[in-house]
């Protein structure tokens, strides 16, 4: 015997979602920042850099959730950034250091979008992803480059 789902209706109100800006800023001076290692050579960096935009990924936060004991990490959707990096070059590799940027963030629903926005992000921190994306429509698409680090290097304003 089949068994056959009934037909449900689809309610057709969209919930608005929820967006909010700001800045990116280091807590420590630029010498103590990570570096982010870039998937090109120092001679394909000025050619590359022609193509592509940097750009701030997701990034990780600290979400309290008090069905579940207390903290946890959570990705934070960016939908739109801009970032300033310094970059390093070695003989075979490239490097870049967020300094700063700037993020516009979706929250994954109106309880999480309290949970972020009710902190005091002078005492919070982040751990911010860099990506870049292609500055013509079709080209390659690059994945966000992460980094393991200490929690204390970025936050919020």
């Amino acid at each position: 015997m089949e068994v056959v789902p009934k037909k449900c209706k689809i309610n057709k109100i969209m919930a608005k979602k929820i967006t909010a800006k700001f800045n990116v800023i280091s807590k420590v001076d630029n010498k103590s920042l990570p570096r982010f290692e870039l998937d090109h050579s120092p001679k394909e960096h000025a050619n590359f850099l022609k193509k592509n935009k940097p750009c701030l990924g997701n990034f990780v936060w600290s979400d309290f959730i008090s069905d579940e004991d207390g903290y946890e990490d959570t990705e934070m959707t960016v939908i739109n950034s801009t970032a300033e990096l310094k970059y390093i070059k070695t003989k075979k590799k490239m490097y870049a250091i967020i300094l700063s940027g700037k993020v516009e963030i979706e929250s994954e629903n109106k309880a999480q979008s309290e949970r972020f926005l009710d902190k005091d992000w002078s005492q919070e921190w982040i751990i911010p992803s860099l990506t870049f994306e292609p500055l013509k429509p079709g080209d390659k698409t690059h994945a966000d480059i992460s980094q393991d680090m200490d929690r204390d290097l970025y936050t919020l304003e």
